[in-house]
């Protein structure tokens, strides 16, 4: 992602899962209560902002994990390296080496 996408995509995406969480521990503690919405606005308001900035810190760091991961699994099946796509592993993978990551090759 680039620009201004990749500001965004974490702040949209942490707050949909804060949000979601938030909603379903509330009900489960609190029930329904006639203030309840206050309830989930108020801790949303403190949970969001910490969410955002574990999110920016954490995608890319996931992002490069996630083929490595999957990398070593097709590794074990005798596959193909899902990063490079060559028959190596990710121990001996010169793409990983390099430490291209996912700037130089796109996986679909």
């Amino acid at each position: 992602m680039e620009g201004k996408a990749r500001y965004i995509f974490p702040a949209v995406m942490t707050a949909m899962i804060v949000f979601m969480v938030t909603l379903l521990v509330s009900a489960l503690n609190l029930g329904f209560p006639p203030d309840f919405l206050w309830h989930l606005t108020r801790v949303d308001f403190v949970t969001c902002p910490v969410a955002g900035d574990v999110g920016f810190f954490a995608i890319p760091v996931v992002r490069r994990l996630t083929p490595r991961m999957v990398a070593a699994i097709e590794d074990r099946r005798g596959r193909t390296c899902v990063v490079c796509g060559q028959p190596c592993s990710p121990a001996t993978c010169d793409f990983i080496a390099a430490g291209a990551g996912l700037r130089s090759k796109s996986i679909a």
